[in-house]
Order: C-alpha cells, then structure tokens, then sequence
C-alpha cells in the first residue's frame, strides 16, 4: 500500500489507532469500577437473616437485583425504531454487508444493512467488528424486531432482544456509561485530586469518526493489483463504523443523558460511603419503611416467600414483613453487585426525571443550547415529541456525513485533515449543551439524589416501587422464592 505524503491518514496513524482500539476495547460499553469496599457481616446481623428471611432468599435479593435491571424499565437509551428512523430519514444513508463469509464449507453472501439500521444495531453488538463479523442468522433476527418496532412502537418486549443476541443485548446495557454525557464539574463534582471520567458519548463519537476514515481509507490502499472485493469489504466496515460513530451522536441528544454516568456514581458512592454503618442502615430501613408504605407494592411483597424453610415446621415470613423487607436491603447494599444496582437505579432516577421534566408551555425535556440556537430538548422515547431535536439531530448527521464523503469516494484528497478524528469538532458543535439555568437544575437535582440526608431514600423508593414485578419474577425464575 503506497501513501503520498499528506494526501491521506498514513499508515503510522493507521497502526497507531488500531493499537488504542485494541487497547481501549472495553470502553465502548465501560462500566464504572466495581465496587471493592464490603463490610464483614456480624454473626449477629447473619443470623437475624437467617430468622427472618432465609438464606437462600438473601443470595436471592442480589441476583434478582441484577435480573431485575434486564428489564425494559430500567433501561437508559433511546429506542432502537428512534436510532433507525433518525438515521435512515436524514439525507445520505449508506448500505453496508454484514455477516459475509467466504468460508469453503459455510460461503454466506451476509446482511445488507441501511445506516438507520446500523444505528439501531449499535445497542445489540460491542463494536463494528462485532456486528461485521456476526451471524447471518442473529443479525436478520434483530433487523426484524426493528423493523416491528418502526412499525409499531412498544410490539418489541426487552426479553425479546435479549433472546435475540443470546443475552448480549443485556450486558452491553448494563455497561452504558459510555452512552452518557462528558464529565462536567457544574452538573456533578468531582473532588480535588480525582480524575474525572473520560467514558462518554463524544469521545465514543470521535473514536468511531476516526475508524470511519480508517475503514474507508483502507478501502482504496492495496497490496499489488487493485481488488473490488477488498475496496467493497472496507467501505463496508467504514459504514458500520459510522453506524457507530451516529448512534452516540444520538444519544448526546437525549435530555436523560446530559450528565456523566461514572461521576454521577463516584459521587453517590463517596456519600455513602462517609455514613457510619448505623445510618447506612437506617437509610436502608427508611426505605423499606417508605416501599412498604405503598399499598400496592405491599401486598405484592405479601404474596411471595423464601422456598426453604428457616426453622423447620415453623411458617417462613413473607415479604411484606418489614423486618425481613429490612434485612434483604441491607444484605443487598452489602453485596458489591447489589450495591452497584443501588447505585444504577438513582442514575435512572434522573435520567427519567430529565426526560419527562416539564419545561414548561407544555415542552418537555430540559432547556440546551448550541451554537445555532436554543430549545427543549427531548428524552428517551420522546423523540417524536419534539421537532426542534430531530432537526438538530438531522443537522448534525447531515454534518457528519458531508465530512466523510470525501473518504467513501476514492483515494482521499489533500486537505481533509489527518490525526484523531479530523473534523469531528466542527460535528460536535450541533451537539446539545446546558444553558446557565439547566446546569443549576441538573445540579441541584443531582445533589437532592445523591444525598443520603436529602432526596436518595425516596428516590429509591420510587425506583424500587417502579422495578418490583420485575425484580419479584426474576426470583422466581431462579427458584429462589415461590407464591405464599
């Protein structure tokens, strides 16, 4: 492969963005740091479990905590049907082949997909390697619930995607971090000495604008005689990078998604982490007290029990015993995946509060700017709602586009720029950001939630009221608890 000198992105740019690639693959779906700290269990505390709750139901509590978060309201994006629609609508939509194999035995002609699409598909596959490389099968599969949920939003169940992806679909949602808005100091503090983090969608954005032009660069460099299959495999893989790169585009623009994810933790879990044990449990017994105190949530708790017995012939408490209720949140919080699922369901508490905000004179989403101008910006599954966003959205796709174009169409020109990214600022400056007065109300409502003394307790009880059939059937499913 020949380069002239600065005529395109070189081959040292080329090895170099591969190796971080590789090196960085994780960060696609980065989650933030398990948590390490656990405090040990007093003999006391175990045993009071075990009189009033069980053992196995303990365990319970923590898988059902993490199966609870597999389902549909728990997730933080938009929909897939949006992602295909936007991408799709706007002006100069590509088609790329997916799950081709030239294998001898099992030759496959693969998927062709439209950019709408690839959009979609970016929730279901960790990377455009993923997707280029995945089954024929699985991939038509997944195109068919989108296009059923295009047709008819809310046909597609969660379950649905998840057992279309063998599970995948699940796990990438359960590391979306990257999904979120850049670290911002004004919206959540980050203490003196602490690196803020660097899991975002811009930075997703421009990691998947830069393999774009890779892809597509590659596409017109060949060893020896110039090959159609080659240039057609490449472009292929560059406009599922663009997929990518227009998927995170996406979600920049979506009012639940203005905060950074892995510093909005950070912060909570500083907070609880400065209580004493006593009043991390009674923050924990608050909120017990406060699910309970909901007629509908206790007499469904009511309707459930541990599956083994405790004492023998003695009667096992259903859950609507609030020292058991108690208890089983205790040995959640306790637990570092459960503590994580504590952490994740107050991150949706304001991502939801953020997409259904009343902005007021009837708009509702959360008041950003850009360089263009300012509107009410629409959250997940509100898109439609709101013609000022789509339009932005729109705009900003049709930027995006019109720099790479150069890269689709041959051997790239002089003065399309060369590094990381070239041009993806100019991209970004469509993206949404909070005005003077929004940045206060982010804030102060993300200092309410992650406060244990201010608004965390009902947020959790909001949230756990919201989540509890899905968190009561996946114990079930597991066998861990039965219908009294």
């Amino acid at each position: 492969m020949d380069h002239a000198p600065g005529d395109r992105v070189g081959r040292r740019d080329l090895d170099v963005f591969r190796i971080r690639r590789r090196a960085e693959s994780g960060q696609v779906v980065a989650a933030p740091n398990p948590v390490r700290t656990r405090e040990a269990w007093r003999p006391d505390g175990l045993a009071r479990l075990q009189r009033t709750a069980g053992n196995e139901a303990v365990a319970a509590m923590v898988r059902g905590a993490s199966e609870a978060r597999h389902q549909p309201a728990a997730v933080q994006r938009y929909e897939a049907f949006e992602h295909a629609t936007e991408g799709d609508r706007t002006p100069g939509s590509r088609t790329a082949t997916a799950g081709e194999s030239d294998d001898l035995l099992y030759p496959h002609p693969g998927v062709r997909l439209t950019s709408g699409e690839i959009d979609a598909l970016a929730d279901m596959y960790g990377s455009p390697d993923d997707l280029f490389s995945a089954s024929p099968d699985e991939i038509r599969a997944v195109v068919a619930l989108v296009h059923r949920q295009q047709a008819r939003p809310g046909s597609v169940q969660e379950s649905e995607w998840d057992a279309a992806t063998g599970g995948r679909y699940t796990r990438l949602n359960l590391r979306n971090a990257a999904h979120f808005g850049p670290s911002n100091s004004a919206l959540v503090p980050v203490p003196a000495g602490a690196s803020p983090s660097s899991v975002d969608n811009r930075e997703n954005f421009r990691r998947y604008y830069s393999e774009t032009i890779i892809n597509a660069s590659e596409a017109f460099h060949h060893l020896g005689l110039p090959s159609a299959e080659h240039t057609q495999r490449f472009l292929s893989r560059a406009t599922i990078s663009a997929g990518f790169a227009e998927h995170y585009l996406l979600d920049a623009f979506s009012a639940g998604h203005l905060f950074n994810k892995e510093d909005f933790t950070a912060l909570a879990q500083r907070n609880l982490n400065a209580l004493p044990r006593s009043q991390q449990q009674a923050l924990l017994h608050r909120v017990g007290h406060g699910v309970l105190a909901n007629p509908g949530a206790r007499a469904l708790l009511g309707q459930y029990e541990a599956v083994e017995l405790t004492f023998g012939f003695l009667p096992r408490p259903n859950f609507d015993n609030e020292t058991a209720f108690n208890t089983l949140l205790e040995r959640l919080y306790d637990d570092p995946d459960g503590r994580q699922a504590v952490l994740s369901a107050l991150v949706k508490v304001v991502h939801d509060r953020l997409d259904h905000n009343d902005a007021g004179g009837g708009a509702i989403g959360v008041p950003v700017e850009n360089n263009l101008g300012a509107w009410v910006l629409s959250g997940d599954k509100t898109l439609a709602t709101s013609p000022q966003t789509q339009q932005m959205i729109e705009r900003a796709i049709t930027e995006f586009r019109t720099r790479m174009q150069p890269y689709f169409a041959g051997p790239t020109p002089p003065g399309t720029g060369s590094g990381y990214a070239p041009g993806s600022e100019e991209v970004i400056a469509f993206f949404p950001r909070t005005t003077a007065d929004s940045t206060r109300m982010i804030a102060q409502l993300i200092r309410d939630v992650t406060n244990p003394a201010g608004g965390m307790a009902n947020a959790l009880v909001s949230i756990i009221i919201e989540e509890l059939p899905s968190l009561l059937e996946g114990l079930v499913r597991h066998g861990d608890i039965h219908r009294a």
